[in-house]
């Protein structure tokens, strides 16, 4: 379970993944599933040194 609670940095912006584009910025998706991930992995600092190739084998289960 994953909750809703996402970080935010001063400024109201995402520390992590998110949309540069103003007016995307009310889309949490794609934070809320980078979170689900790095709860997956235990940690935000888990997910720095991965590789794009194994979370999108994670996520999708096919290889990129």
């Amino acid at each position: 379970m994953v909750d809703m609670k996402l970080p935010f940095l001063n400024d109201g912006s995402l520390v992590y993944a998110g949309s540069k584009n103003p007016l995307e910025q009310q889309e949490y998706w794609v934070a809320l599933i980078e979170k689900a991930y790095a709860k997956l992995h235990g940690c935000y600092q888990a997910l720095e040194n991965g590789k794009v190739e194994d979370a999108l084998f994670d996520l999708t289960g096919y290889l990129p």
